[in-house]
């Protein structure tokens, strides 16, 4: 899979699809940031790190879980 950030949609958030193009990317956040970046999978890839940048709060570094 291939993980990434667009503002197709209005605010940035991150999307993920597969790596071979097959399929629709699937929308993996839903918020008002001025950005947001994904950095790493974890190994079992279940757990995204990334880094979200608000003008409130600044830059922030949050773990989101995909199996609830």
């Amino acid at each position: 899979r291939v993980t990434y950030a667009s503002n197709v949609e209005g605010p940035q958030n991150l999307y993920s699809m597969p790596a071979d193009g097959t399929g629709k990317p699937e929308r993996l956040t839903t918020g008002a940031t001025d950005q947001q970046i994904p950095l790493s999978w974890s190994p079992d890839g279940r757990t995204l790190l990334l880094w979200d940048r608000r003008s409130a709060t600044g830059l922030d570094l949050f773990t989101m879980r995909l199996d609830g």
